[in-house]
C-alpha cells in the first residue's frame, strides 16, 4: 500500500513539473553554454521587467539552424540560408516556459512567437507593444515579442571637436503583426526613437522648413556660451510634434580654455505627423520677465514613416 501511494505521490509531482506548479531543478551548464545561456537570461529579464535571479533555466540544446534567422524567419524578413550553429534555450519564469533559439556565443538570438505573447512589467517593452498594436490595427494581447537587442546611434560631429563615440540609448523591439516582423526602437525613457540617421538642424536653417519622418530624430546645434549665464531653452510655445530626448548637451570648443564658448546639442523625436514650428530662446533662466536676447526658429514639416 505504501508503495502506491509513494507511486501516485510520484505521478502528482511529475505532472505538476511539467504544468509549471513545481520549481524545476536548475539544468547543468558547461562552459561552451554559459556565455549564451547568460545573454538569453538578461534578455527575458528585460522583457518580463524582471530580475534575472528569478529566472531558472530548464534546458540547453547545442543545435544547427538552416538559415541566420534560427529558422524562424517572416514573410518581410530576408534570411540567409547557412548554416547557422546555436542553441535552443529553454527558461522558465512564473509557472510559464519561455524559448529563444541563439546562435553560437547568443549575441542574436530569436524567440518564437508562441512564447512571446505574455504580461512584462517593463514600461519600454508595453509602451513599444502598443505601438506596434496600433501600427497593424490588432489587439496588443496578440501581439508577441520575439526579440529585443540593444540599440545606439552616432551623435553628430561638432565643429571644432572630435566625434563622440556611440551611444547606447536604448532598444530595437521586434514584434509580430500579422505575420510579418516589426521593430519599435524605443529610448530607454519609454518613448520611441529611431535607428535612421539622425536629421541634423543648425543655425544656418533658421526660418527653413525641415521635413522629418515619424519616428526619426532631429538633432540641433547652436551656439552658445552658459558661462556669461544665458543658455538655450525649447520656448513654451515651441510644436508639440517634438519632444525633446533627455537634457540638451553642452560641447565647448576649447575645453582647454574657461569661457570660450562652444554648442549646445539638443535631441527630439517626432510624437506624429502635421506642421509646426521648434523655436529656442537664448536666456538666462534665473531672470524673470526679461525677453530672451536670442531666439532659433524652424518650420516643422513632420511625415509619415516609409
Amino acid at each position: 500500500m505504501l508503495k502506491i501511494k509513494n507511486l501516485s505521490l510520484a505521478v502528482v509531482l511529475f505532472l505538476a513539473s511539467l504544468m509549471g506548479f513545481a520549481s524545476p531543478t536548475e539544468a547543468a551548464v558547461d562552459a561552451a553554454e554559459a556565455a549564451p545561456i547568460a545573454a538569453m537570461r538578461q534578455k527575458l529579464a528585460f522583457m518580463l521587467g524582471q530580475r534575472a535571479t528569478t529566472i531558472r533555466l530548464i534546458s540547453s540544446v547545442a543545435t544547427t539552424f538552416n538559415d541566420s534567422c534560427f529558422g524562424l524567419g517572416l514573410a518581410n524578413e530576408l534570411c540567409a540560408q547557412a548554416i547557422t550553429p546555436g542553441h535552443k534555450i529553454t527558461f522558465m519564469h512564473g509557472g510559464r516556459r519561455y524559448v529563444f533559439h541563439t546562435n553560437s556565443d547568443g549575441s542574436a538570438s530569436r524567440m518564437p512567437r508562441q512564447f512571446g505573447v505574455f504580461v512584462s512589467y517593463n514600461r519600454i517593452v508595453i509602451n513599444a507593444r502598443v505601438i506596434a498594436a496600433k501600427q497593424f490595427g490588432v489587439n496588443r494581447n496578440t501581439v508577441p515579442l520575439i526579440d529585443s537587442q540593444p540599440v545606439s546611434i552616432t551623435p553628430p560631429c561638432l565643429p571644432n571637436n572630435a566625434c563622440p563615440a556611440i551611444a547606447l540609448i536604448g532598444y530595437a523591439l521586434t514584434f509580430v503583426a500579422k505575420g510579418q516582423a516589426v521593430t519599435i526602437n524605443m529610448g530607454t525613457d519609454g518613448n520611441v526613437i529611431s535607428d535612421r540617421n539622425p536629421v541634423n538642424v543648425s543655425a544656418a536653417e533658421a526660418g527653413q522648413t525641415v521635413t522629418i519622418r515619424a519616428n526619426d530624430q532631429l538633432v540641433l546645434t547652436l551656439e552658445g556660451n552658459p558661462t556669461t549665464g544665458y543658455v538655450w531653452a525649447v520656448a513654451p510655445d515651441s510644436t508639440k510634434l517634438l519632444k525633446q530626448i533627455g537634457q540638451y548637451e553642452y560641447v565647448a570648443a576649447n575645453s582647454g580654455m574657461v569661457g570660450s564658448g562652444g554648442q549646445f546639442v539638443f535631441r527630439f523625436g517626432v510624437t506624429g505627423t502635421g506642421t509646426g514650428k521648434l523655436k529656442l530662446i537664448y536666456h538666462r533662466p534665473f531672470e524673470t520677465g526679461v525677453a530672451p536676447i536670442k531666439t532659433f526658429e524652424v518650420n516643422i514639416n513632420a511625415i509619415a514613416a516609409n
